[in-house]
């Protein structure tokens, strides 16, 4: 039989002698049915092209299956690495949950008609939200309103929410440099955060400052910060690589330096080897990156945010959330892992 998409259950139950009722459950993994009866019903359906439907399904159930994915239409505000996509569909998949991805706008986002119709619009049982920088207050106030079962997805809530611990990897990152010796050790930020600190992006610019002066107020030194002269250009733009090198041109230079993330790290490793010193030999380098490498090959130690963990833990605590909706989840916060690449060195051997 050739495969088409208007298979139906009748159609199913025919090919195989069957009772609609016996296809019906041989589809739901949580009814009493002959494991035999169920494989038979389950490799028709794929042969024949099979695929239920939700709003039948729903409401036999009182669930679609389906949960959605909701992004901003700001690509650099709602970043989903693929290792933290992959482990959020893994764990969905194994309860047999199909995830939707949308994204919107910010006036869909903010439109007090809009948010509220949203799970039903898309035939989903919850919303997981990956928008995780300048988030808009009204959203947040819209989204907890309209009471669907709701998960965050790398950002700060007090409850419902799964994100990485960046204050904690930024104080492990300061104290391996400390227990190395170095006492000159510097955080290099982006710009904007030395020009209005108040106003971060994301969350994880305050918090990785943070563990960063926590450190370094236990060791009794003297925090550095210092702000990378323009975090949008590459580092090929040398005249502010040229600016942040000076930094390294004199007798009290840093010995060490914790950057943000891999931008400034790269951007710091240009103007280290501009300043005519080398790493790890001179100046010891660690920064923050993503389970997957970056596009620009450095050899630099980094603390990894756990993508897949994170996109694991947010896709079972939907399904709690969706099993009782009304119940907070404590905020769901991960550590990360060291990847060591020989970037950083005891201060003796500098």
């Amino acid at each position: 039989m050739s495969v088409t998409n208007q298979t139906t259950m009748e159609d199913l139950a025919k090919r195989l002698g069957v009772t609609k009722m016996t296809v019906s459950r041989a589809m739901r993994s949580d009814s009493p049915v002959n494991k035999e009866t169920r494989r038979r019903v389950l490799e028709a359906a794929e042969e024949m092209g099979y695929r239920p439907n939700s709003a039948a399904k729903a409401m036999g159930s009182g669930k679609f299956g389906n949960v959605a994915l909701v992004t901003g239409d700001n690509p650099y505000y709602s970043l989903m690495p693929p290792m933290m996509l992959r482990g959020l569909d893994g764990a969905l998949a194994e309860a047999n949950v199909h995830l939707t991805c949308s994204h919107f706008t910010n006036e869909q986002l903010t439109n007090s008609k809009f948010v509220p119709k949203i799970a039903k619009s898309l035939f989903v049982d919850g919303m997981l939200i990956s928008y995780n920088a300048k988030i808009p207050a009204r959203m947040i106030e819209l989204i907890e309103e309209c009471r669907s079962p709701t998960v965050w997805i790398n950002s700060r809530h007090d409850h419902d929410c799964v994100r990485p611990d960046d204050s904690q990897a930024a104080s492990a990152a300061t104290r391996s440099l400390l227990e190395l010796g170095h006492t000159r050790c510097a955080f290099v930020i982006p710009h904007r955060n030395v020009a209005r600190p108040d106003e971060p992006e994301h969350y994880s610019e305050i918090d990785r400052i943070e563990g960063y002066r926590k450190e370094i107020a236990s060791a009794g030194l003297t925090p550095l910060i210092i702000g990378d002269p323009n975090p949008e250009q590459l580092p090929e733009n040398g005249r502010n690589v040229k600016e942040l090198s000076e930094h390294f041109r004199h007798p009290e230079r840093p010995t060490a330096v914790v950057c943000y993330s891999m931008v400034q790290a790269t951007r710091v490793y240009a103007a280290v080897l501009l300043a005519g010193l080398r790493i790890p030999e001179d100046v010891s380098l660690v920064t923050f990156d993503g389970e997957m490498p970056g596009l620009v090959p450095l050899p630099i130690d980094a603390m990894v945010v756990p993508e897949y963990a994170i996109g694991q833990a947010a896709g079972l605590a939907m399904l709690e959330k969706i099993t009782s909706p009304d119940k907070p989840i404590p905020s769901r916060v991960l550590g990360f892992t060291w990847r060591c690449c020989g970037s950083s060195r005891p201060l003796d051997s500098v």
